[in-house]
């Protein structure tokens, strides 16, 4: 007798690798590009190339440092640079600061993601971006990469300048996601691009 579907996992779920997919039966009709009938096929095979790109990048560094360990020490030389005017991380805040217990109650650590403002305008904070050569400048946060974007002219373009500025986020502010690059790469990047 074979045991309830509940407790029956297959192999690849037990080594954290499991993908369903379901399939709809139907008649292929004859004028269909080949091409649209194989789509299917091909997205299944490309979801497997990502899975195991992404899967070997994370194995290379789990004998490494953690994301957290990372973004405190690239926000600690931040924090230190000439030309940044401040950095934006959950690790710095003050211990006396009226959002430290609510900071404290829901999180177990500061973090991979935390922004900065560098000094001048937003044309001192695109020529940053523009230099960078290890991390990537992108909209999306979290990944294997590091990642920078430019939150004013990026995902919060279509607020009304007023509204960012009360929400802290200026045209000097760049926002920073950590990956799993070595953070003394990520630091000399950054300090090449900060001139």
């Amino acid at each position: 007798m074979n045991p309830p579907s509940s407790t029956r996992r297959p192999r690849q779920a037990a080594l954290g690798a499991a993908l369903r997919v379901r399939y709809k039966r139907h008649a292929v009709v004859p004028h269909q590009p080949v091409l649209r009938r194989r789509r299917f096929c091909i997205d299944v095979i490309d979801a497997f190339g990502w899975l195991h790109r992404e899967g070997a990048r994370a194995e290379n560094h789990v004998d490494r440092l953690s994301f957290t360990d990372i973004a405190c020490k690239v926000a600690a030389f931040l924090n230190t640079h000439p030309k940044v005017a401040s950095v934006w991380y959950l690790g710095f805040l003050p211990k006396d600061h009226p959002d430290r217990p609510v900071f404290e109650r829901q999180c177990k650590s500061p973090g991979s993601t935390f922004s900065f403002e560098v000094k001048g305008g937003e044309a001192e904070a695109f020529a940053v971006l523009d230099r960078l050569k290890v991390i990537k400048l992108a909209v999306s946060l979290g990944g294997t990469e590091t990642l920078a974007p430019h939150p004013a002219a990026m995902t919060h373009s279509d607020i009304p300048e007023e509204e960012r500025w009360r929400l802290g986020i200026t045209a000097t502010l760049i926002r920073i996601s950590v990956g799993i690059e070595d953070p003394d790469d990520l630091i000399v990047d950054l300090y090449q691009a900060l001139g």
